[in-house]
């Protein structure tokens, strides 16, 4: 726990790790923001470094909240930076954004998506702009393309998709994985054209928290394949496994141009944009072109 009355803000203002039964404080602020988190989210933090979420805590109220995951001994991601709109601009985020860069090491090459608006910011203190993530959502998008060797995820999957993860990922992510696996009430999905075929690609689609209204919100990603096509037989597929009136969000990499316009073509719109940055520039190891929806921004680096 560390007190920065003498660093710049407020006296009383205290810098500390989240506790787990204060995990849904992360949900409420996220969806005040318009972030459309998923309904369980807070699980994969968890699962990664249950160390790394920090909030600042001023007056017996936590007034912000942040993530610094180590991902591995290389690799750090910062992510649910949120401050309450009536304690913005007086320091209480920003000290504990520097905290959470502290927790990651001045060795790791942390990552982060940031909102146009706070690029600049986050250029000053060490960052570098690199793609665009698109926010992508549709209610019943038109997806009636073929999706045959898509099926349901089986515990005997669970190895290879770790594998091609780590592969077009750069590391391994068995942890995250795992947690993707048991998310409640997702629906998990491989292409492995039969049951003895090799691994293309998987998709998770996960319950969001509801919209204003009650309208069921699906949150689709991540997305990987070795190419658009087995892609877009995973987004076919994932989308028909719901019915009803469902509003579905992807997060797409801009940089899959083709697999971008796809979606333009199946009734989803644009919402917004964030600018993926880096402390020392994307690893070569980190295969955009085969990355076609992230998780979260929030909480994972795709």
């Amino acid at each position: 726990m560390t007190e920065f009355g003498k660093s710049g803000f407020s006296d009383g203002a205290i810098v500390r790790e989240l506790d787990e039964s204060e995990y849904s404080i992360i949900s409420q602020l996220t969806l005040r923001e318009g972030w459309l988190p998923g309904a369980n989210d807070v699980l994969i933090p968890m699962a990664i470094d249950k160390n790394g979420m920090f909030c600042c805590e001023f007056n017996n109220v936590i007034v912000s909240v942040v993530c610094g995951l180590r991902l591995n001994e290389e690799l750090g991601f910062i992510g649910v930076y949120i401050c309450r709109p009536e304690y913005r601009g007086k320091g209480f985020g920003l000290q504990l954004f520097l905290h959470s860069m502290d927790y990651l090491g001045p060795t790791r090459n942390i990552v982060l998506d940031a909102v146009e608006e706070q690029v600049a910011n986050y250029s000053k203190l060490g960052f570098i702009g690199d793609y665009n993530t698109w926010r992508f959502i549709s209610k019943n998008p038109i997806m009636t393309g073929p999706h045959l060797g898509v099926r349901n995820f089986m515990k005997s999957d669970f190895d290879s998709v770790c594998i091609l993860d780590a592969k077009m990922i750069g590391f391994s992510r068995i942890t995250f994985i795992n947690a993707l696996a048991n998310y409640p009430n997702s629906v998990f999905g491989v292409d492995k054209g039969d049951l003895n075929g090799e691994l293309n690609g998987y998709v998770v689609a996960r319950p969001a928290l509801p919209l204003e209204g009650g309208e069921n919100l699906i949150r689709v990603g991540p997305l990987i394949a070795k190419d658009m096509k087995t892609a877009l037989r995973l987004l076919t597929w994932v989308v028909n496994q719901f019915a009803g009136n469902i509003q579905f969000v992807v997060d797409a990499l801009e940089i899959n141009m083709e697999f971008t316009e796809s979606l333009l073509a199946a009734g989803f719109s644009k919402l917004f944009s964030c600018v993926r940055m880096w402390t020392k520039g994307r690893p070569s190891s980190f295969c955009v072109e085969n990355i076609f929806a992230v998780s979260c921004w929030e909480f994972q680096v795709a």
